[in-house]
């Protein structure tokens, strides 16, 4: 595998590092643009967002303009992954550091998506308040409410899908976003705050306004295997009208003189499917069109840390410690995640190869879970005909069509490792007490079902 780290732009890995080492010396005992008390962190949640449909990530389309220069202008994670492939346990492992199986019981979808976060975890959102920081949450996923108490922490939390009045979630318009987040940032002031904006679209149905709804062809809202290129357009369509709102956003940073003293992180919680598998949309599989996803980091102007691309793989249980770092506070020590940031300031420590797990409680009534490792991605179950375990070299085959679980010594290992690793996040999960499940309000549900969750 290569270096874990490169200049976008063609610039040698010799010479980013040797950059790094004169920022380092000359900067040796200097802290962030806020001192030891840390910065200020927006994260950005665009949900359903797979990596390969930007073009920072080699995407052919001009889906991502201003993501594309926000990564020329921070650091961009070439292999990212999720810790599940939809929605509820990828913020549940954000917002607590455990993996989706420490944190939920392996449920049927229809009570999965009523089970609480549990309360006696101590969450990213409570962990920052208490270390001096606002916090504010703008969500805009109707599965992630404060019914399931993914509120925890949040000193302030607004659904933007209810407080727009609309009619459905498809048209909760980026304008009306735009001015909550404003309005929050104004609010906040100069505090040190965490603010956490998570928008909804791309997710399906795919109905982007015009004119990003034929930019890239005719689309449809129909999901059927023979619309396949119409959904693909129209998902792409979605995806720039995301885009367009992100450089938005990043424009409001910067007129309020933000960007001195704050870090904008953008990523996903899982992908999208587009019959590369014989499944589409989400939640049924754990190859990587659902669990690779972006990760942008910028950071404030004083790092003086641009245009990198990290290669090492990095996952979803690496942003509550990193968040927490950035807002100036030390991760607990049981957290299985990694600072990213040493991924540029001790790169040689950082490449070092690490066991990451995506699993779920459930992918919709399929039973499955991968391990990554290297080059390496292992799936225990595959979701289709009759379940086999897989193993992939992603180096040779990207595409995961060569299935090596048969003919390569690594398997059993691959095998004992990701055995191990559910083992040990049911016995974490033990621990915790049982929360019944929620009955959630009927707006929410009949949002979710347009969503396809109560298909």
């Amino acid at each position: 595998m290569k270096r874990c780290i490169d200049r976008i732009g063609g610039h040698s890995t010799v010479a980013t590092l040797i950059g790094l080492m004169v920022l380092s010396l000359l900067g040796a005992g200097c802290s962030s643009s806020s001192g030891d008390a840390g910065d200020s962190v927006v994260l950005v949640m665009v949900d359903t967002l797979r990596a390969d449909h930007l073009g920072c990530y080699g995407y052919d389309r001009d889906t991502s303009p201003n993501l594309d220069r926000l990564a020329a202008s921070g650091v961009l994670f070439e292999n990212f992954y999720s810790v599940a492939p939809w929605t509820n346990p990828a913020i549940a492992t954000l917002f607590t550091g455990r993996y989706p199986r420490a944190v939920f019981p392996p449920l049927p979808h229809k009570k999965a998506i009523g089970v609480p976060l549990p309360s006696q975890l101590s969450t990213l959102a409570e962990q920052l308040r208490e270390g001096g920081l606002r916090t504010v949450a703008l969500v805009d996923h109707p599965g992630i409410n404060q019914a399931l108490q993914f509120d925890q922490g949040f000193e302030q939390w607004r659904s933007l899908f209810q407080e727009g009045g609309f009619d459905t979630w498809t048209v909760t318009d980026a304008d009306f976003v735009l001015t909550r987040f404003r309005d929050s940032l104004d609010e906040l002031g100069r505090e040190r705050f965490f603010l956490y904006l998570h928008l909804v679209y791309p997710h399906r149905p795919y109905v982007p306004p015009p004119p990003y709804d034929t930019l890239f062809g005719p689309s449809s809202r129909e999901t059927g295997r023979s619309r396949r290129l119409e959904m693909i357009n129209a998902y792409d369509g979605e995806v720039r009208y995301t885009d367009e709102l992100i450089g938005r956003i990043a424009e409001a940073l910067d007129e309020r003189r933000l960007t001195q003293s704050t870090w904008l992180l953008v990523t996903s919680d899982h992908g999208e499917g587009f019959w590369e598998h014989h499944q589409a949309e989400h939640g049924n599989s754990f190859f990587n069109e659902l669990t690779k996803i972006p990760l942008i980091v910028v950071p404030p102007k004083a790092e003086g840390v641009a245009g990198l691309r990290i290669s090492s793989p990095a996952s979803l249980i690496d942003l509550m410690p990193t968040i927490l770092s950035l807002g100036g506070l030390q991760p607990p020590p049981e957290l299985e995640g990694r600072d990213l940031r040493t991924s540029w300031t001790e790169p040689d420590e950082f490449e070092t190869a690490r066991w990451l797990f995506i699993a779920s409680p459930h992918s919709k009534d399929v039973e499955a879970a991968a391990v990554v490792h290297g080059d390496l991605k292992y799936i225990d179950r595959l979701p289709w005909r009759r379940p086999r375990p897989a193993l992939f070299d992603l180096a040779q085959d990207p595409a995961e069509k060569r299935n090596l679980a048969g003919r390569s010594s690594r398997t059993t290992e691959m095998h004992r490792r990701l055995q191990a690793h559910l083992k040990d996040s049911d016995e974490q999960r033990s621990g915790l007490l049982r929360e019944d499940e929620v009955e959630l309000d009927p707006e929410v549900l009949e949002r979710l079902r347009a969503l396809g969750y109560l298909q």
